[in-house]
């Protein structure tokens, strides 16, 4: 998966971070964040302006993704002043006990995987106001999957956990609209990514 070239990705308040082209597949091109091969300074601005999103949700906690997730989660957690984050699993841990799993599809991955989220987690965030952090939501596949987990884990809790927001660096395209419906509304995010089509990297209308 070679680059085409830069995208500059303008973000809120000003400012853009330029981005590497590349093709997921012949008709499809994306602009590429990834986060754990970024310099610190460039993630230091991500995070910053994540906690600008954040910081008027009120959150209690902090849920995160692997991979690309993890790093973001943890920092925004720790800048808001928190414990802790909960990064959920692509695989269930033995040492954990009982998990809650939920089945989905990403777009960059073109296969089906499975998040797992322990259900002693039900305890810990019992009557918690929860975001979740993530770098790009293109599908919403994976962000679906969270909410739907999260859903389920809070019927094992003795107080419901109230999602108040999805925390992003970008929003990417408009399936992810289509896919979370009404809970779209709880999307915040620092920027826009349209999709490109590979052969020319010409953003697609309407994305």
């Amino acid at each position: 998966m070679g680059s085409r070239g830069v995208y500059a990705a303008p973000l809120m308040g000003g400012g853009t971070i330029d981005l590497p082209m590349v093709p997921l597949d012949q008709d499809l091109g994306i602009a590429l964040l990834m986060v754990n091969d970024e310099d610190f300074e460039r993630v230091d601005r991500i995070v910053a302006g994540l906690c600008d999103l954040a910081w008027p949700l009120r959150p209690e906690a902090t849920l995160g993704m692997p991979e690309q997730g993890i790093w973001l989660v943890h920092a925004v957690a720790r800048k808001l002043g928190l414990a802790r984050s909960f990064v959920v699993r692509k695989s269930p841990k033995r040492w954990e006990g009982d998990s809650i799993s939920v089945r989905f599809q990403s777009i960059t991955k073109r296969s089906e995987q499975s998040l797992y989220v322990p259900k002693s987690w039900a305890a810990l965030l019992s009557g918690k106001r929860v975001i979740i952090v993530d770098d790009v939501i293109s599908s919403g596949a994976t962000v679906k999957a969270m909410l739907d987990a999260v859903a389920l884990l809070s019927g094992w809790a003795a107080e419901t956990i109230e999602v108040t927001g999805i925390v992003v660096a970008f929003t990417e395209g408009t399936y992810w609209r289509e896919t979370l419906g009404e809970r779209a509304k709880l999307v915040h995010s620092l920027g826009h990514l349209p999709l490109f089509r590979p052969s020319a990297y010409e953003a697609m209308a309407g994305t």
